[in-house]
């Protein structure tokens, strides 16, 4: 009996010395295999061949994609909108997104043409809020803009409300939802 407690008491003792090893290194061990923030925006600049003097930085945000830690960087130049998700133990690029951003005279000019047969902004946002369950009241930030994606034009709507943030794309012709992620902020 004697010799099964002496055993039961050294495999504790073992596991509890282990698992303070393991609880006064994680922390240390987890800031030096996650990179900052300042090294993912670099990253992202790199990439996208440009200096930090040539953008204007709309968000820098630590997040989880499927389970993954990331960084959410966004930012734009006069003439495109640059997104990217940076693993955050590696700094690998994990999905990145470019878009071309319209001067309102663009944007003006084709209203008349290619827009006629569009549904609204207006129509855009209320089907992306009755999707979410969330009234206009409630929203923190929001954004639309009338893009290309996978060759349909679609009105892409980004906002925030309570703790989630929400990405619609829906079709500018037929106001059907195509795509559609909601985050926890």
């Amino acid at each position: 009996m004697k010799t099964n407690f002496k055993k039961f008491s050294l495999q504790i003792g073992a596991l509890a010395l282990a698992f303070g090893i393991f609880a006064s290194a994680s922390p240390q061990a987890l800031a030096a295999s996650s990179i900052s923030s300042s090294k993912a925006k670099s990253i992202a600049l790199s990439n996208a061949k440009l200096k930090s003097s040539q953008v204007t930085f709309t968000k820098v945000k630590s997040d989880r994609e499927n389970g993954v830690a990331v960084w959410d960087v966004e930012f734009k130049t006069s003439t495109k909108k640059y997104e990217y998700e940076i693993r955050k133990s590696n700094g690998k690029i994990l999905d990145k997104d470019v878009e071309n951003i319209r001067s309102k005279k663009q944007t003006s000019s084709k209203k008349s043409t290619s827009t006629s047969s569009n549904i609204t902004r207006a129509k855009a946002k209320s089907i992306a809020l009755a999707h979410a369950g969330v009234s206009a009241s409630k929203i923190r930030d929001y954004d639309i803009e009338l893009d290309t994606y996978r060759g349909t034009k679609v009105y892409e709507i980004d906002l925030e409300s309570g703790r989630y943030e929400y990405e619609y794309k829906i079709n500018a012709q037929t106001g059907k939802i195509v795509f559609v992620e909601k985050d926890r902020d």
